[in-house]
């Protein structure tokens, strides 16, 4: 039962992927994800996204968070744009590219008392640096 409608633009055209192994639903495994989306031609557009779990260091006590790591094309999966600050920049999303984040309304609100100056600052997730690039209601972290 949906009690709310998605926050996305025609949320009945998005659908997730996966792949089995050993007859186990798994993620796509990143080289497939580059083969699928290079091929496909019944989707308008496709991105990645991995669900997983961070650690938060620095600006108080180091915090566990829920996170995903997603591709540089996901806002525009969802059809939504950034409330703040800039959206992933295509070099962000190759492999040995620079990292950015996106923080969760909540998060932001929590840890950062929603100082907009957070953005552009560079943030510390499980020992490896960060920039904040910008923040949205519908993720938590990228």
């Amino acid at each position: 039962m949906l009690l709310r409608p998605l926050p996305y633009a025609d949320p009945g055209r998005i659908v997730e992927l996966k792949e089995t192994a050993l007859g186990r639903l798994q993620s796509i495994a990143p080289p497939n994800f580059a083969d699928w989306k290079a091929q496909a031609r019944s989707f308008e557009s496709m991105a990645a996204y991995n669900d997983a779990a961070a650690t938060l260091n620095g600006f108080g006590a180091p915090e566990q968070i829920d996170a995903a790591a997603v591709g540089a094309d996901l806002f525009h999966v969802l059809g939504v744009t950034p409330m703040l600050g800039r959206g992933f920049q295509p070099d962000e999303d190759r492999p040995g590219g620079p990292r950015a984040v996106i923080l969760g309304h909540g998060l932001w609100q929590r840890r950062f008392g929603g100082d907009p100056g957070i953005v552009g600052r560079t943030l510390t997730f499980d020992g490896r640096a960060r920039q904040s690039t910008h923040r949205r209601r519908t993720l938590r972290l990228s």
